[in-house]
């Protein structure tokens, strides 16, 4: 299952759920804004966001993450600022384009946009 993940101040995110009926996955709201620590969490000092920033693999990195002042994919026509991703269910044998652009997907590594 595809998750489109609204940002807070900069990313967008859209998450993967592996498996829905499995254990749950954690993707590090409110700890985190795309692959990076949130600045407005991460100086709280707050125990459940120093247990995430302690823990390697404690999140589930997200897919994609987008800065949300860009479009999706080049060219896409889609108002920037106020960017969304949505989409219809489909099954793992349907062709299922996505965007191209990412950052990194490790939660614990500062990724640079590209695109």
């Amino acid at each position: 299952m595809w998750i489109g993940d609204v940002g807070w101040n900069d990313w967008e995110e859209l998450n993967v759920l592996a498996a829905p009926t499995s254990a749950v996955q954690n993707f590090g709201w409110p700890c985190y804004e795309g692959v990076d620590p949130q600045p407005g969490y991460q100086f709280t000092f707050l125990d459940i966001c120093s247990t995430l920033y302690d823990t390697p693999d404690a999140v589930s990195a997200p897919l994609l993450t987008y800065y949300h002042g860009d479009p999706v994919v080049a060219g896409d026509g889609c108002a920037i600022g106020s960017s969304a991703i949505s989409g219809s269910p489909s099954t793992a044998a349907a062709a299922t384009p996505r965007p191209t652009t990412a950052r990194s997907s490790s939660p614990t590594t500062a990724g640079t946009a590209s695109g």
